[in-house]
This record gives C-alpha cells, sequence and structure tokens, in this order.
C-alpha cells in the first residue's frame, strides 16, 4: 500500500517539474515583457495621468498589458509627445 501511495507521490513531482518547465519560459518573457515597458514609459515625457494609467496596464494585466503598451500605448504617447511640442 505504501508503493502506491510513494508512486503517486513521485507521478505529482514529475507532472509539477513538467509544468514549471512550460510555464518558466512564459515568466521569463511576462517579466522581461513588463520591465522593457515600464523603461519605455518612464523615459516617456508625458502627463503624468497618462503614465499612471499605462503603468497599471502594464503591472496589473499581465502579460496582455505590457504588448498592449508596445502595440498601441506607446505610439499614443509618442503621439501626443509631438503634439505637445508643435503647440508650444
Amino acid at each position: 500500500m505504501n508503493i502506491g501511495i510513494n508512486t503517486d507521490f513521485e507521478g505529482a513531482m514529475v507532472f509539477l517539474s513538467e509544468m514549471w518547465m512550460l510555464i518558466l519560459p512564459i515568466i521569463i518573457i511576462n517579466l522581461a515583457l513588463v520591465i522593457a515597458a515600464l523603461i519605455s514609459l518612464i523615459r516617456k515625457e508625458v502627463k503624468l495621468g497618462d503614465k499612471v494609467i499605462w503603468l497599471i496596464l502594464i503591472l496589473f494585466v499581465q502579460l496582455l498589458g505590457p504588448v498592449l503598451y508596445f502595440a498601441m500605448g506607446s505610439g499614443l504617447l509618442d503621439k501626443r509627445i509631438t503634439e505637445g511640442r508643435d503647440t508650444h
């Protein structure tokens, strides 16, 4: 009876190690995207309100937030920076 429990435990450990091998690259990619998006956002000279909105999206909408920032937000913020300089 102990052999069955031990085998189940070993099977569970193998399953968990296989899951980590699948999940770890996603975690690393997500972390890299978040860091890159935050660095990009910090370097932009835009209104604080715009930065706060993107900051919330980047940090709390995991994986999708940084992708949205690079796909849409970065360009929109660049456009606002350019428009702001043209009006002065």
